[in-house]
């Protein structure tokens, strides 16, 4: 039995810098989508496409179903000031993600970046059965993401350094699974 297939057209929409690079050596980002409920038959990857010039993206041949498309990036650099004046290049994650339906006409879907949100928490200890290890600064939090479809990693925002009483911030974090 003959499946309609559809195309996913979009466009993603944020800083110009990002979105449509003007240097041919600039890098665009990657737009990826996955099956929201991951049970459609024959979905083995996890498909990718580049931006093009003008921001915008197509997949083709996507089979009937609810899908997930995401992009994320880093933005530009920009100077942040430091003791003494400008220093090094600050860096944002962007995100943008949207859910889709396909049955066999196109799709059109729009993706608004948007900055990574920040995690931050509290170490705690249960004192009662093991003592908290001396000194807190000596632990790290990472949080690490699940694999998509397919098996791709979602990017994993890293790290933190455990301060003195026990607080960590996590930055650059997309939705997505972690653990």
């Amino acid at each position: 039995q003959l499946v309609p297939t559809a195309r996913i057209d979009g466009v993603v929409i944020g800083p110009e810098e990002v979105v449509r690079p003007t240097q041919p050596s600039g890098q665009r980002p990657m737009v990826t989508f996955w099956p929201t409920n991951m049970t459609i038959p024959g979905f083995q990857s996890t498909p990718q496409v580049q931006l093009d010039l003008n921001g915008k993206f197509s997949f083709m041949n996507v089979a009937p179903g609810e899908y997930t498309v995401n992009v994320r990036v880093m933005s530009a650099p920009t100077p942040s000031a430091g003791r003494g004046g400008p220093s090094q290049s600050q860096r944002t994650t962007l995100w943008a993600t949207a859910d889709v339906s396909v049955n066999g006409d196109p799709v059109d879907v729009t993706l608004n970046l948007e900055p990574a949100m920040t995690m931050t928490g509290h170490m705690v200890f249960d004192v009662t059965t093991v003592p908290p290890p001396a000194p807190l600064t000596n632990m790290r939090v990472t949080l690490n993401a699940m694999a998509l479809a397919g098996g791709l990693p979602s990017p994993s925002p890293g790290q933190a350094q455990v301060d003195a009483h026990g607080a960590f911030t996590i930055g650059g974090v997309t939705p997505g699974r972690f653990r």
